[in-house]
């Protein structure tokens, strides 16, 4: 009974021309909701807590809202619950490979934006990068303090290309 009555109310409500219905906030903050941008989610799979700390900090720094975790196990388990629309992981976890990890999410429903990162370059990533349809592949050089301000200067470049295209 009680969700009929509230279903009835809402249909109401939708009925009501947009200029008489309820406004909430102060006027100047209200905008349709077309025009609100949702925030980019992004999931960060790095062992290492202090570099997820300085990493998750930093994309949050720029509205971008983002989770860590410690394992490709991890990973997995939290995209069943939560969708990321991008995926940025070390290439190398302690329970498998960040490329095995990709390549089974691939078989199944998956994040459609990856990226990678590694201190060095190997002979093999550009291959692995082709099959598992990894976008980008960003080496650090061991200079863990620059990589949270390198990944967030290119997600800007790619934001800023998604938005001159629309």
């Amino acid at each position: 009974m009680f969700w009929k009555q509230t279903l009835q109310g809402w249909t109401r409500r939708r009925a009501m021309p947009a200029s008489e219905q309820p406004r909430f906030g102060h006027p100047s903050r209200c905008e349709a909701v077309s025009q609100v941008a949702a925030p980019l989610s992004v999931l960060v799979v790095e062992p290492r807590r202090g570099l997820q700390d300085l990493i998750v900090s930093e994309l949050a720094a720029d509205s971008i809202l983002a989770h860590a975790v410690g394992t490709s196990r991890e990973a997995t388990r939290f995209l069943s619950r939560w969708h990321a629309e991008l995926v940025i992981a070390n290439t190398e976890l302690p329970d498998e490979s960040a490329w095995l990890m990709v390549s089974k999410w691939r078989v199944g429903k998956d994040p459609k934006h990856v990226w990678l990162y590694a201190a060095e370059e190997s002979g093999f990533d550009g291959h692995w990068a082709q099959f598992t349809r990894v976008e980008e592949l960003i080496y650090h050089r061991d200079r863990f303090l620059e990589l949270p301000g390198l990944l967030l200067d290119r997600l800007r470049k790619r934001l800023d290309a998604r938005r001159s295209v629309h």
